[in-house]
């Protein structure tokens, strides 16, 4: 159902809520359980979510999906949630791809 077509049901007495806010995403059911990069078993965990955009960082996109895809850091969810806070996603997670993200962000914070 569309946003305005949920809107254009309400009355000015009918209560609004709205699920704006999801505690945890769950993306693993659609996520392989090994890795593509480093080929190794990945374990599901849940990590931080933001509503933010990925693309804030010239070329960052390319190397995250080059080179950490399934890292441990916090997942910018802008594109695929935009109405919708996430605050936690359940993912699957590479402890190889968790270290070169640890690295790619220490290189540029230094």
């Amino acid at each position: 159902m569309t946003l305005s077509r949920l809107l254009s049901g309400l009355t000015a007495t009918t209560p609004l809520l709205m699920a704006s806010c999801v505690s945890v995403v769950d993306l693993s059911s659609r996520e392989a359980s090994t890795c593509e990069v480093h080929k190794t078993r990945m374990e599901v965990e849940t990590v931080r979510g933001s509503t933010g955009y990925p693309g804030y960082v010239p070329g960052y996109i390319e190397v995250m999906e080059q080179e950490f895809p399934h890292h441990r850091g916090q997942r910018l969810l802008g594109a695929e949630y935009p109405a919708v806070k996430v605050e936690q996603v359940k993912v699957h997670v590479c402890s190889e791809c968790d270290e070169a993200y640890r690295t790619y962000w220490a290189e540029r914070n230094s």
